[in-house]
């Protein structure tokens, strides 16, 4: 019998949504009726005041680990992608766990129940799911503290450019999107390393993107 292997994210996790308004726990990835081709990382927001979460993977029980916000955390403009999503950060916990082994797997917390896929071809009306691979850290399997400051144990923020930097230099970056840096610093505008299903992590397509900027259209002359 096939088994998914799951283990709790040590120290950070990939994303900062908030719960549901009635603090009912919420499934923010990954996205319903996707296939990823690594490991896939559960992140589920509710409420602070929850200590433990029911969670079952495949019908078996799931193992979360809880995280708070760092209280210094505040919510970026709502220009980034990734800050309109986040709300009082203050009342949320965020629960992480990590799958895989290949297969599909279905997980249910609460009311809510998601489906998705490691490793496989997607089956029909499934699609295909992006995210960030995890950069090695002695710190954290997942290697988010390697993006994330993690003051006094607590998810703080990835700031973008100086996150990005270390592996995406300002000079690569400019050849890729063949546009001067400065209104690219804010790669969450455009990009979200947790889970996208457009090419590059992109949130929407690219012509779409452009315009949030050039309301008249991208000009190639």
């Amino acid at each position: 019998m096939k088994r998914a292997l799951c283990l709790a994210a040590p120290v950070a996790l990939l994303t900062v949504t908030l719960a549901a308004p009635s603090g009912a726990p919420r499934i923010l990835y990954p996205r319903d009726r996707t296939v990823q081709s690594g490991p896939v990382t559960i992140i589920v927001a509710g409420s602070v005041a929850a200590r433990s979460l029911s969670a079952t993977l495949d019908g078996r029980p799931l193992r979360l680990r809880r995280l708070l916000f760092d209280p210094d955390w505040v919510t970026p403009g709502a220009i980034e992608s990734l800050g309109q999503q986040v709300a009082e950060r203050e009342t949320t916990a965020l629960w992480v766990a990590r799958v895989t082994v290949p297969g599909r797997h279905v997980v249910t917390i609460g009311s809510a129940r998601v489906g998705f896929a490691v490793g496989v071809r997607p089956p029909k009306g499934w699609h295909a799911g992006l995210a960030h691979p995890p950069m090695p850290s002695r710190k954290s399997a997942l290697g988010c503290d390697d993006c994330h400051r993690m003051p006094a144990g607590r998810l703080g923020p990835a700031q973008s450019p100086d996150a990005c930097g270390p592996c995406h230099p300002e000079t690569a970056v400019q050849l890729a999107h063949k546009h001067v840096a400065q209104p690219l610093a804010r790669c969450g505008m455009c990009h979200d390393p947790h889970g996208a299903s457009y090419p590059r992590l992109l949130v929407a397509p690219k012509e779409e993107l452009c315009i949030r900027c050039h309301a008249g259209g991208h000009s190639k002359g």
